[in-house]
This record gives C-alpha cells, sequence and structure tokens, in this order.
C-alpha cells in the first residue's frame, strides 16, 4: 500500500514543464498527431486553448502563431506588431486551418461540451480580425456555452473576460468583477482583462483601487490605445478624487502617444477647468493644435468639446489670441480662417464667420499648387453659411 503522501501527490495534475517554460510552440507541436486523431475532446480542447490563448502573432481567424519565449520576451508585446509578420520573430503556424479540424471535431462529437467550448474560444479570440469564420455561431450561444463550461470547471482568461463583458452589458458589475478577478489569476499581464478590472472598479467608484489597476494596465499594455486608455482611466480616478491638475496633467499626457485623440483632450481640458487654471487651459489647447496648424480636424476636436461644454469668456479670450498670431504658410492662414470661422457660427456671429471664409477662398485662389479639394470645401462652407444668414 501506498504511503498516504504518495498517493497525494500522485493523485494531483502535475505542471506541465514545457508550459511552465513558455515553450508554447514545441508543446503545441507535442500536441498536434494526437488532436488529429480525433478520439478525445478534452485534447482537442487543450490545444485549441494553448493556440488561442498563447498565440505570438495572428492573421484572420485561420492562422495563429506560436512562439518559444525567450527570457524577458511578453506575449503582448508581440501581438503589437501583428501587420508585420516575420517567421522566428513572430513565431511559427502550427496549425493552418483550425477551422476544418473544428468542423471535423463538431461532425465527429456534436453534443461535446469540450468541442462547443473550444469553438466558442476560438471565434471570441478572432472577434477583432476582418475575416468572416465558416463556423457560425450565434455569441449568445458561445456565452452560454462558456457559462455552462464554467460551471463544468472548464474556463480560460478568454472565456472569462467573454463572460465579464456580458455580465458588463447587463449591468452585473459585481458578477463581472469576479469573472475579472478569476481571469486575472489565471493571466495576471492580460491587458484586456486589466483593461476591463480598470473599468469595473471606476464604475464601482473605487477610485483608488482603479487608478492602481491603471497603473497596472499601463505596464502590462504595448497597444498605444491600451495604454491611452489607462491613463485616461487614472485622469478619470484623479478628477473624481477632485485632484484636478493631475488629472489633467494625465490625460494630455497622452497625447504623446496618439496626438490628436480626442477624449485625451476632453478629459485634460476638463480638469484644468475644474482647476480653474486659465491660462494653462489656453496654453494646453494651443499647444494640441500646433501639433498640425494646417489640420482642420484638430479644431473640430476642440470644437467638438465646445459643443458639450459650451464656451466660457476663457475659450473667447483664447479664440483672440489665437485669432492674432501670425502665419507665412498659405495653408495655415487659411486653416485659421475657417477655424475662426467655425468658432464664431457657434457663437451666432454668421456676418463675422462669413466674413472670414470669404477672406479664406479669396487667399485659396490666389495660392500656388491649391490642394485639389480645399476650394470646392471652402465654396460648400461659404453656401452653407450664407443660407444661415438669410
Amino acid at each position: 500500500m501506498f504511503p498516504l503522501i504518495l498517493l497525494l501527490i500522485f493523485s494531483q495534475e502535475s505542471p506541465d514543464p514545457l508550459m511552465a517554460q513558455h515553450k508554447y510552440l514545441t508543446k503545441a507541436i507535442q500536441l498536434q498527431a494526437e488532436v488529429h486523431k480525433l478520439e478525445d475532446p478534452a485534447i482537442l480542447r487543450n490545444y485549441i486553448e494553448l493556440i488561442t490563448e498563447k498565440y505570438s502573432s495572428q492573421i484572420g481567424f485561420r492562422t495563429f502563431f506560436l512562439k518559444d519565449l525567450s527570457d524577458g520576451e511578453k506575449l503582448a508585446a508581440l501581438r503589437r506588431h501583428t501587420e508585420e509578420i516575420t517567421l522566428n520573430a513572430n513565431g511559427d503556424i502550427v496549425e493552418r486551418n483550425l477551422e476544418s479540424l473544428l468542423l471535423s471535431a463538431q461532425r465527429k462529437f456534436p453534443d461535446s461540451l469540450d468541442v462547443r467550448f473550444s469553438i466558442g474560444i476560438y471565434l471570441f479570440r478572432g472577434r477583432c480580425c476582418q475575416t468572416t469564420p465558416k463556423i457560425l455561431v450565434n455569441p449568445r450561444e458561445i456565452i452560454a456555452t462558456f457559462a455552462e463550461a464554467d460551471a463544468a470547471g472548464m474556463h480560460t482568461a478568454g472565456s472569462l473576460l467573454a463572460l465579464a463583458l456580458n455580465a458588463i452589458s447587463n449591468k452585473e458589475h459585481v458578477k463581472a468583477r469576479g469573472y475579472l478577478q478569476r481571469g486575472l489569476a489565471l493571466s495576471p499581464d492580460d491587458p484586456d482583462l486589466n483593461l476591463g478590472q480598470m473599468n469595473a472598479l471606476l464604475s464601482a467608484s473605487e477610485w483608488d483601487n482603479g487608478i492602481k489597476q491603471a497603473r497596472k494596465l499601463f505596464e502590462v499594455a504595448f497597444d498605444p490605445e491600451l495604454r491611452v486608455d489607462a491613463l485616461l482611466g487614472a485622469a478619470r480616478g484623479l478628477f473624481a478624487k477632485k485632484d484636478y491638475q493631475e488629472s489633467a496633467k494625465t490625460a494630455l499626457s497622452s497625447l504623446k502617444i496618439i496626438p490628436n485623440h480626442m477624449f485625451a483632450l476632453h478629459i485634460g481640458l476638463d480638469g484644468l477647468r475644474a482647476s480653474g487654471v486659465a491660462e494653462s487651459y489656453r496654453e494646453a489647447v494651443i499647444n494640441f493644435l500646433a501639433q498640425q496648424p494646417d489640420n482642420p480636424e484638430l479644431f473640430q476636436i476642440y470644437m467638438e468639446y465646445l459643443r458639450i461644454r459650451g464656451a466660457t469668456e476663457n475659450d473667447r479670450l483664447l479664440m483672440k489670441t489665437y485669432s492674432a498670431e501670425r502665419e507665412e504658410d498659405p495653408l495655415v492662414r487659411i486653416t485659421r480662417l475657417v477655424n475662426q470661422s467655425s468658432f464664431l457660427r457657434m457663437e451666432k456671429q454668421t456676418p463675422k464667420a462669413l466674413s472670414l471664409l470669404e477672406q479664406a477662398r479669396k487667399q485659396a485662389g490666389e495660392m500656388k499648387d491649391t490642394p485639389p479639394d480645399l476650394i470646392p470645401i471652402l465654396d460648400q462652407l461659404l453656401d452653407t453659411a450664407k443660407k444661415n444668414l438669410n
């Protein structure tokens, strides 16, 4: 008879040394031959989980790359470069058409929870891709499968994230946080899980914990959008704590990552307005516009803020400063006139706005190498302004 301690050891599942060493490609190759026999749905599920949870790069639904990670390598950093796939650097393709494998398994085991779960996690992890999969499953069915599988002790970081997002959409925030916490226990550095947890904490008004989670997200996120999400999450928490200047500083710093990010400017201006530092507010707007002085889209981002929050005397003073600046570049001069006109139209000063547009149209006609779409756009703006005047 074995001693009790040996029985306990043998009854526990031994940790996989390849997974512990992040040898994901080697592990997948090891499983591949057995998987294709389609004798055990559980082996198929382990294989699909490995490919869809530990992929290093992805093209469409059908092609996942796996890699044996070296010391210090992060999956999130590799996934950031999915548009520049190169073998060795991004990994290798283990399964060129996962859909064929899954369809064969579905035909052989139509009622298997392992197979349904495999299909669900495959579709969920490919949700951001542009191609349409051959396997079509209703999203509600996928969520139902994930819930059934979870009750049976079957889950991945991805399935828990899907359940959390579904719970959030149903306003079941307590349940969502439970899923997110369990997902983070499996994959602490998963950027999507960290983003979900940050938003859940901020929604629950747990400002300090939300800010802490935002810092964690910034550390693990290699994608620029997610890094901006982290900074804006922290800014939201700081604003709620009435640390308005730090909130503004944090939000506006994200413009160094994505220069024309609308919410970064809007949240930053909210902080500056609340702090009452009028000069800093004007400086922030001027610096934002100066990034691309001949691009009217930046001014429209500022205008959208004014439409939401309303223009103040500080904004009017800002426009006087903006109007007084002189530019040598004719396209920048025309852009400034159009921008000033846009502000005046919002202020119901249509005659002045029309006058500025007429100046812009005249200068465009005198330009050398006029951009081909500039004059038609100005003519359209003039026509609209004249109709509003009448």
